[in-house]
């Protein structure tokens, strides 16, 4: 009897000492499952040497339920706490709170990498390319046609 209690004294402090660690161990089946996975292969010689000796206590405690608490293994957050910044944030291409909007006429200035100035900025610098194509196919044929032979 006393070595029953001093297996499951062992049993609970080992369970103990890995749940510090942050280390998991579930019953599935007869097997013992750690939780992280690669957990097994992080535990120390004495660790392992607990776990050899003391396998049928540690199983016994584990679906004794005898685990400690660890709290839950994922992050949980409460969606009615979050809180919500309610002060308008300045403008990141202007410094206004609130934006200066579109309908300003320094916006162009304020904000040339908004996608709507951007996309005016290319239709301009395609016009002004054509035009001058255009301007240079016409000289070309003007020299050709003036050409002296």
């Amino acid at each position: 009897m006393i070595e029953k209690t001093l297996d499951s004294d062992i049993a609970r402090a080992w369970l103990e000492g890995l749940a510090t660690l942050g280390i998991r161990v579930t019953l599935v089946g007869k097997k013992l499952v750690f939780a992280p996975l690669s957990a097994y292969k992080t535990l120390t010689d004495e660790q392992a040497l607990i776990l050899r000796r003391h396998r049928q206590a540690i199983k016994d405690a584990v679906a004794a339920g005898m685990l400690p608490d660890l709290g839950p293994s994922f992050p949980v957050t409460d969606k009615r706490r979050v809180t919500v910044d309610s002060t308008p944030q300045p403008c990141t291409c202007c410094g206004q709170t609130p934006c200066i909007g579109p309908e300003h006429e320094a916006f162009a200035t304020l904000h040339p990498d908004d996608p709507s100035e951007f996309q005016k900025r290319q239709e301009q610098h395609a016009r002004e390319f054509w035009f001058q194509m255009a301007q240079l196919d016409w000289r070309l044929a003007y020299r050709w046609a003036n050409r002296t032979l």
